[in-house]
């Protein structure tokens, strides 16, 4: 795919084989917007999908025009000057017709690669935000500037983009495409979230929504800092994923192809940009930061600089504690209680000159908290510099108590 792809618009096999492979992947980004592995992937899947719309057929797979409708999307140039890019020689208006086709096909892959999770296993399940998109004034009979249409983050005509994301998963669920008039707040009703999120647990939202909504939760300057932190994480997280949308130029620029064919062009780029972060292959992956990951820096950071409780005997159960107290006159001892999170575990993080060592302490604490009377061990992972938390993973299972000492240690 990378060798075929640079190959279309003029890089020749004896140039791709002088430079190293990161600087074909990066020009072949440059030119498609995604890595080779993920224009395989869509490849693939307009192959084997059973959307009907999606799909296909053998007769019609033409690599190159493939490769026509991913540039298309990325790169804003005339038909004339990507026609003198791919050096083709046949009818120009074929060459139109033939990217809006494949653009339809991949946009159509939405219903397979969007999809409403099934299970619900936090409080906290969505981050839901509402992005703009510019576009030129659309003809109306009536009006000459339709206020429907109207865009008052542009001050033009545009249209308002609600997209769900997943908060624990690298999965976009939903997307609904409404006129620039409609508010927020109608967009995400017409879109169908609360038929998907049942109650007692909430999307996380910014101050664009009717808070009051009992599964909607935005700021609130009551939530302790563990609440407040973690939905400043979740919408940074969901700023990413907007943001990602538009380094394609269709998007990122002011639409100049109509009305009627935005979906289409905003749904293929979704299509895109969910390949990229559902990928886990360690040479392409490009997915979103793990919120997760941020509590624990957070109150890594914490445990240093802001809060300094009375040390505790040893006989104390310190999940009876909140916050973070010094034990032994060298360790810190940071107690996590939420039922956002896998549930409560201790970080103890040991100081001696400049090294620092962090380590975990997991105890049985009020089983009804799990789904099971053991729960895994969480491993971290810290930066070179030992002040951060780079990785955070949970395994296996434990039965443990109260009175186990430490079980894990990483440097």
């Amino acid at each position: 795919m990378l060798y075929r792809g640079l190959k279309q618009v003029g890089v020749t096999k004896q140039e791709q084989q002088r430079r190293f492979k990161e600087s074909n992947v990066k020009e072949f980004r440059s030119h498609y917007g995604i890595h080779p592995n993920h224009a395989a992937a869509v490849w693939k899947d307009l192959f084997t999908t059973a959307i009907p719309s999606a799909r296909v057929n053998e007769e019609e797979a033409y690599l190159q025009h493939f490769f026509w409708g991913l540039n298309f999307v990325r790169c804003k140039m005339s038909l004339k000057v990507r026609r003198s890019l791919f050096r083709w020689k046949g009818d120009i208006n074929l060459m139109g017709t033939t990217m809006w086709f494949w653009n339809g096909k991949i946009a159509a892959l939405v219903g397979q690669k969007m999809v409403w999770p099934t299970t619900f296993d936090t409080k906290f399940v969505y981050s839901i935000d509402g992005t703009m998109f510019r576009m030129n004034e659309p003809r109306d009979p009536d009006f000459q500037k339709n206020p429907e249409w109207f865009s008052h983050k542009h001050n033009c005509a545009g249209w308002n983009v609600q997209v769900v994301m997943h908060l624990w998963k690298q999965q976009c669920c939903h997307v609904q495409i409404s006129k620039g008039k409609v508010n927020d707040m109608e967009n995400l009703t017409i879109s169908g979230l609360f038929d998907h999120l049942p109650d007692g647990c909430k999307g996380v939202i910014d101050g664009g929504y009717a808070e009051s909504h009992p599964k909607l939760s935005g700021y609130n300057q009551f939530d302790t800092d563990l609440v407040k932190h973690f939905k400043a994480r979740a919408k940074s997280r969901q700023e990413t994923f907007n943001a990602r949308l538009k380094i394609f130029d269709v998007l990122k620029h002011k639409f100049e192809h109509g009305k009627e064919k935005f979906p289409t062009c905003f749904s293929a780029c979704a299509v895109l940009v969910q390949c990229m972060i559902k990928d886990t292959n360690h040479e392409s992956a490009n997915q979103l930061f793990d919120i997760q990951v941020a509590w624990v820096n957070h109150y890594l950071k914490l445990s240093c600089v802001n809060h300094r409780l009375h040390a505790r005997g040893a006989h104390d159960d310190p999940c009876q504690s909140s916050g973070v107290f010094s034990s032994c006159g060298c360790l810190t001892l940071i107690v996590m209680t939420s039922d956002l999170f896998f549930g409560f575990f201790l970080m103890l993080v040991a100081e001696s000159g400049k090294r620092r060592a962090c380590f975990c302490w997991l105890a049985q604490h009020h089983p009804s908290c799990f789904s099971s009377p053991g729960f895994g061990l969480i491993t971290l992972t810290l930066s070179k510099n030992q002040r951060s938390v780079v990785s955070f993973a949970l395994s296996g299972s434990a039965l443990l108590s109260s009175g186990n000492t430490i079980i894990s240690r990483c440097h």
